[in-house]
């Protein structure tokens, strides 16, 4: 032998063991694999010239390494790049008919998946059906036939699908034992009975009348119902048969034969929960029907559907008391039924909340008895005590109403840590319709009216208190939230001035020690009440720094009652003048345009204020307040009638008019430094 045939040989033996040892396409070290008599043959038959078997041997083990390859690609779940291996086998000349059958198989079975996992592949599906067909011809047996019924259901040929079923049903029938022998993805039974399905959905709905079709339409039901049962029998511990009987007898309109068939697959698989899903719908549909046959309007109906559903997993959990979904869909149906009859309630003043408190240990009983089903359990709970905050809110139980309100943020840290960030916090959840309108409006909503119905009689200072009291604290659960700090300013400034005209009354009426005592505890609580304000609208304006009206008051608590910071103020003031000359330079809707120049004017306003009361400069305070009255509105005039012509005086005389003191008096709090 030549050196030059000798490199050849070794370059072919090189390049077999490369193929048989290198990692494959799929990405995963093989490592040594089994000796394969073929590298040998092919080295021998190399070394003797036959370089026609040579090239035999190295085709047949390329191709089993790509149909390897390919092999460990579909169970990867990468599909395309399966097709792409097997494309390359089948590129060898003269495959035996067997081993050409195997490949279409691979090749067809990573074609479904890939379609399966991606619309965008869609199309896929028909060559799924052409490479199955195409492996039944040449040898691959009923497991290609029934991959193909599959495909062939997937590109909407029915036809094609049942009649590869019937006769794959046909074949296994001739003989005993020869379902054990096929290699298919799921049983036969049940793509027998989805291709009959399907043809008999086709044959209901094509809209096609007469004996003939009626009579096929007959013909397809049995047959369906045949293979559904087939698949029971075949596969006793798969629920799948069982739902899709129901769902059978349902379009028959047999709602009562569907009931029993869940009944009993409920029976036998306590555990499913696809199953208790479609027996919780059926029990609703057949008592909803059977009510309105009986002459129920829609409420009594919709209630009589709640009640047995309801009454059925009473007596699931009487039977399986650990059974989470007993809890589950009995604290569904009463957590509807509890928002159904709060909506409708005709006087809900008196409407409880015992359908939500029912329902929401319904839901906890679930919980503890299935952590995998603790986040959504905890969501429904948080729906719960919404639920009742709201009938306790239009029951006017305010208290109750905000602890209930409230609870919902203790639920919210329970659950799975990942999931934290998914659910909505407490606070913030809503129940929301299918169109995307609100059922129960949040526990935040909530506690804004439980607010507002404090504050219906202003002069309260008992009410207005509680409620600033409760937006510190919606402000302390959500601080980034600068509505909630916005409330906290304004309630807590309106609750203050209630309570310095309190200390005003106290102080003037006072007589003896114990009454000026009293005055000094009201003004003291007046100054507590104002830093509150104070803070949270330093928080609001820096959320909302853009917001003319929001940052003109947070300097308006610091310029008329703490006045212990005038550059503070003056800031304030100043940036609100300023954005809000520049955004009167915009189109906006008229009422929108009024209420930005009234915060804009008042900017102006309060620093004549600053001016005036705390730097004892009453140029500058007149020239703001002259250009505050220029913006407007007239219930400014005030200004132009009271305090101008005392800032006159004060410019020309160079005292300060006795005048201006009650009304500083009035609009300040002059006591504060």
């Amino acid at each position: 032998m030549t050196p030059r045939l000798d490199r050849r040989v070794r370059t072919v033996a090189a390049l077999l063991a490369a193929v048989l040892v290198a990692p494959s396409a799929a990405g995963d070290e093989r490592g040594e694999v089994a000796p394969d008599d073929r590298v040998e043959e092919a080295i021998d038959a190399l070394r003797r010239g036959a370089i026609g078997d040579a090239r035999a041997l190295v085709d047949a083990l390329f191709v089993d390494e790509r149909a390897r390859t390919a092999a460990s690609l579909v169970n990867e779940g990468r599909s395309l790049e399966a097709i792409a291996a097997i494309d390359a086998a089948l590129e060898v000349d003269d495959l035996e008919d067997e081993r050409e059958a195997s490949l279409l198989v691979l090749r067809g079975r990573a074609a479904f998946d890939a379609a399966a996992s991606d619309l965008r592949y869609a199309s896929l599906y028909e060559e799924a059906l052409s490479n199955f067909e195409d492996a039944a011809r040449q040898g691959a047996g009923v497991g290609a036939a029934l991959r193909a019924s599959r495909a062939a259901r997937m590109v909407g040929d029915g036809d094609r699908a049942l009649e590869l079923a019937r006769s794959s049903v046909e074949w296994i029938d001739g003989a005993p034992g020869r379902a054990d022998e096929l290699d298919v993805d799921q049983p036969f039974a049940r793509t027998w009975s989805e291709a009959a399905f399907g043809s008999y959905v086709a044959a209901q709905t094509s809209g096609e009348e007469g004996e003939e079709a009626d009579a096929t339409r007959a013909s397809l039901f049995a047959e369906t119902r045949a293979a559904l049962e087939r698949a029971i029998g075949e596969q006793p511990t798969d629920p799948w048969a069982y739902r899709e009987l129901a769902k059978l007898f349902q379009w028959e309109e047999r709602g009562d034969d569907a009931l029993k068939t869940l009944d009993s697959a409920v029976t036998i698989f306590p555990d499913d929960e696809a199953t208790h899903t479609a027996f919780a719908r059926m029990v609703g549909d057949r008592a909803e029907a059977t009510a309105r046959a009986n002459g129920a309007d829609d409420a009594a109906a919709i209630d009589a559907r709640y009640d047995a559903v309801i009454g059925r997993y009473a007596e699931f959990r009487a039977t399986h008391p650990e059974n989470p979904f007993g809890y589950w869909y009995g604290g569904f149906e009463a957590f509807y039924r509890a928002v159904d009859g709060f909506e409708t309630a005709a006087d809900v003043s008196e409407y409880d909340a015992s359908g939500f408190v029912a329902a929401e240990a319904l839901f906890q009983g679930c919980r503890e008895r299935a952590a995998e089903f603790s986040d959504a359990c905890i969501d429904y709970e948080i729906l719960c005590r919404l639920g009742a905050g709201w009938s306790l809110y239009r029951a006017e139980k305010d208290e109750e109403a905000v602890r209930t309100f409230f609870s919902t943020e203790d639920l919210r840290t329970l659950g799975s840590e990942s999931n934290l960030a998914g659910r909505a916090a407490g606070l913030d959840m809503t129940l929301a319709n299918a169109d995307g309108s609100t059922r129960l409006p949040s526990a935040l909503a909530g506690l804004d009216f439980v607010t507002r119905r404090l504050q219906e009689d202003p002069t309260d200072r008992e009410g207005v208190t509680r409620a600033a009291a409760l937006g510190d604290r919606m402000f302390a659960a959500r601080p980034d939230n600068e509505n909630l700090a916005n409330n906290a300013g304004f309630l807590n400034r309106d609750a203050g001035v209630l309570w310095e005209t309190d200390a005003r009354r106290r102080f003037h009426d006072a007589e003896t020690d114990e009454d000026r005592a009293a005055a000094e505890a009201s003004r003291a609580r007046a100054q507590e009440l104002m830093e509150k304000s104070w803070s949270a609208y330093q928080v609001a304006a820096g959320l909302l720094p853009d917001d003319v009206r929001v940052v003109n008051d947070a300097g308006l608590v610091m310029a008329y009652y703490l006045r212990t910071d005038a550059e503070a103020a003056e800031r304030y003031f100043l940036d609100a003048a300023t954005d809000g000359e520049v955004q009167l330079r915009e189109e906006m809707p008229e009422d929108e345009r009024l209420a930005l120049e009234e915060a804009y004017g008042d900017a102006h306003q309060n620093m004549g204020i600053i001016e005036m009361t705390l730097r004892g400069r009453p140029e500058l305070a007149r020239d703001w307040f002259v250009k505050s009255l220029e913006i407007g509105p007239p219930s400014r005039n005030w200004l132009r009638t009271d305090v101008l012509p005392l800032l006159d005086l004060w410019i020309e005389t160079g005292e300060k008019p006795k005048a201006l003191a009650p009304i500083e008096h009035r609009d300040v709090w002059v006591h504060n430094p």
